[in-house]
């Protein structure tokens, strides 16, 4: 009987994304159902460029079914944490930023994953990154199951929305970290990687939306991207290989500090 069946609860954060938002909640709203049932909060955290009043007004109209929280400016990691912890209910958890869109099978086919496989607590999947006239393309090419601690240590291969994952797992490492982590999804994926083996599905569950106000493009934008990396690694040095975080600094310091600026001055010089 469908009562039985466990909750998946997905949690969006909404932000002053007033154009994006709406485009977000459908596409977690009109999830495929298999095996699950779904649950969908979005909290509201501070907006200030009329989001709050697009999204009563959906709920109003009965738009879509979701739950909306509105609270005073915390930041991402203490809504994110505040929602999973204090509104939601399910036993398995994704999150969706109020800017991207998943595919309508994300949480069906992650689902059925995470089911085949019980050893796993974590499932990702591939994503396709769109817009700013940009040709869509695939996130990564790479993708491993198993212990993926290693490679998590070098660089984050996993798209942060993609994450679909137990709430024995987020109890266990303790949520988001609240104490000003700008990377908190390759924070979060270190730690659960120290915790259980991951699964992923091969396909581009989710879009990825490019814009100059993402919070990657706003930390390059002002080329604290390579510090905000060194944080991260910092953090997790109890259960990081030394000699792969050396590995990583060399590597992001490369692409952060020498190869991303090159490119940059090479595409305005072009135009």
């Amino acid at each position: 009987m469908q009562e039985q069946f466990p909750i998946v609860s997905v949690v969006i954060p909404s932000y002053n994304h007033v154009t994006y938002v709406e485009d977000a909640i459908r596409s977690a709203c009109k999830q495929e159902l298999d095996g699950f049932r779904l649950e969908v909060i979005v909290v509201d955290d501070g907006s200030t460029d009329g989001s709050v009043d697009l999204l009563r007004q959906m709920q109003k109209m009965r738009k879509y079914d979701f739950r909306l929280v509105v609270k005073g400016n915390e930041g991402l990691c203490r809504t994110l944490n505040r929602a999973i912890r204090e509104h939601s209910t399910g036993q398995y958890l994704a999150i969706i930023a109020s800017d991207d869109m998943w595919r309508a099978d994300k949480l069906r086919k992650q689902f059925a994953q995470l089911q085949g496989n019980p050893d796993c607590r974590l499932c990702y999947s591939n994503a396709m990154t769109f817009g700013e006239g940009e040709i869509c393309k695939t996130w990564t090419r790479r993708m491993m199951a198993g212990d993926v601690k290693s490679i998590l240590t070098i660089f984050n291969f996993i798209p942060a929305g993609t994450m679909m994952f137990t709430r024995g797992l987020f109890d266990e490492v303790g949520g988001f970290d609240e104490t000003g982590l700008k990377l908190e999804d390759w924070d979060i994926l270190l730690r659960s990687s120290d915790k259980t083996a991951f699964c992923y599905v091969d396909e581009p569950l989710l879009l990825y939306r490019l814009h100059g106000e993402s919070s990657i493009a706003k930390m390059r934008a002002r080329g604290v991207l390579f510090n905000e990396k060194i944080k991260v690694l910092r953090k997790n040095r109890s259960i990081t290989n030394p000699l792969l975080r050396l590995v990583s600094v060399c590597l992001h310091f490369g692409l952060d500090k020498l190869a991303r600026p090159l490119m940059a001055s090479i595409k305005a010089e072009n135009k």
